[in-house]
């Protein structure tokens, strides 16, 4: 597993920033009672932590496909984060809620189709290197053959 399959992305940063912003500038209170005993500070960074960890322990020890699993936790942070947003705005709960859950399921939409937008560029890439490689191939097996025939 490479570390950049799961290193801190949007989601993570948004929720970290608005918890942040939330519990030192506009008297917030954090409600995630892991996250509650500090100071905004440390519970900015623990939310980063918290979301890693999660990350590590999943694919490490349960053997989750590392894009799932950071797909997955980083668009519950921009949920979060959209919520820490509304909720500092003011915005009805039910409305919060609602922003929160497309916000976040359209994050995770737009990771999938960039994705798969991605992995579609990397067959085609591996396609013509093979293709390449077989032309090259081809073109030199004349040469070897005239060669090894003649005195």
């Amino acid at each position: 597993m490479r570390n950049s399959e799961i290193s801190p992305g949007l989601g993570t940063a948004l929720d970290a920033t608005t918890t942040y912003y939330g519990l030192e500038y506009a008297g917030a209170t954090e409600v995630n009672p892991l996250l509650s005993w500090g100071n905004p500070l440390t519970a900015a960074l623990g939310s980063i932590a918290l979301k890693q960890g999660i990350k590590y322990a999943a694919v490490n020890y349960m053997h989750a496909d590392p894009f799932t699993v950071d797909s997955n936790v980083e668009s519950a942070g921009v949920a979060a984060g959209v919520w820490n947003i509304g909720t500092l705005a003011g915005v009805n709960p039910f409305l919060g809620i609602a922003a929160a859950i497309a916000s976040g399921y359209g994050y995770y939409k737009y990771r999938v189709h960039a994705h798969a937008i991605e992995q579609a560029k990397y067959r085609r890439h591996a396609a013509n290197e093979v293709e390449a490689q077989q032309r090259e191939q081809n073109q030199r097996t004349p040469l070897l053959t005239a060669q090894a025939e003649a005195p």
